[in-house]
């Protein structure tokens, strides 16, 4: 008589798969963890939001993960100079200009 064969997914308990990105997924505070880490050694200091059309996505960014960078001093909520370049501390640009 033969057993029947159950493979080796059926047999483990359900796992969510990581998500590609900083923090595989989870709560903000996880991600925040992620993007901490990385920010304190240098390797971090821009981060790109994508995915905000989605509503569980913007709900968890903006009343999630924002909140936990800005607690963590990791987020500047103002703009310091009047305009990107100014904001990096970086010098005017010299030179023809394009139109």
């Amino acid at each position: 008589m033969c057993r029947p064969r159950h493979s080796t997914r059926r047999a483990r308990p359900h796992r969510q798969r990581p998500r590609p990105g900083l923090g595989g997924g989870g709560h903000a505070e996880q991600l925040a963890d992620a993007i901490e880490e990385r920010y304190r050694a240098n390797v971090l200091d821009v981060i790109s939001l994508g995915g905000l059309t989605d509503e569980r996505t913007r709900d968890f960014v903006v009343n999630g993960l924002l909140p936990e960078l800005r607690r963590r001093k990791l987020l500047d909520i103002d703009y310091l100079g009047g305009t990107y370049r100014a904001n990096l501390e970086l010098p005017a640009p010299t030179g023809p200009t394009r139109a």
